[in-house]
């Protein structure tokens, strides 16, 4: 739900803030349904205070996904369990490439959404984790991600050359 609300500054000045709901309502509202019943919880939700940007964190018996609004934009990632558990512990690697580097498919840029639809965007990557969660969750517990790990980075590093420009793999938090 918004919630507008007007403010005068010195009387002169009019302005609008827009508060939105938080990241964890909305996320809850459009994957929470789905993310429950394959027994993901919630471990962390975080505000920041600038650009309402703001990261929610799941973990199941498998895998971990963290999803981050940065602006206006949605990016969703998933990392095998780590401990210390944290939303920027361990790796981290965006749906796009792990879904691109199991399946052999085109990497898919998800964030083709016009900023701030963040419930369009939220709707959009819940079509990739119900078609390839099970998936992924299952690569990382196997020990197909211990052997292929240094191969899944270079996949990654390979494509952020590309044309998509997004930053994929969150090495600053993998020692």
């Amino acid at each position: 739900m918004t919630e507008f609300s007007g403010f005068y500054n010195n009387g002169l000045d009019h302005a609008w803030s827009l508060k939105m709901q938080s990241l964890e309502n909305q996320v809850d509202e459009t994957l929470g349904q789905f993310l429950y019943k394959e027994g993901f919880r919630v471990t962390s939700s975080l505000e920041f205070n600038s650009f309402d940007n703001a990261v929610v964190t799941f973990r199941n018996e498998s895998c971990r996904i963290r999803i981050i609004l940065d602006r206006g934009f949605i990016s969703l990632a998933l990392g095998p369990l780590w401990d210390p558990d944290g939303w920027n512990k361990g790796p981290w690697y965006a749906i796009e490439y792990l879904v691109a580097f199991l399946t052999g498919e085109e990497v898919s840029d998800y964030q083709k959404h016009e900023f701030g639809k963040i419930v369009q965007q939220l709707r959009e990557l819940e079509h990739s984790l119900r078609d390839h969660l099970n998936v992924i969750c299952k690569f990382f517990t196997s020990g197909g991600f211990e052997y292929t790990r240094e191969e899944l980075e270079a996949f990654i590093l390979e494509g952020q050359d590309s044309d998509l420009g997004i930053t994929q793999v969150d090495s600053s938090s993998t020692s």
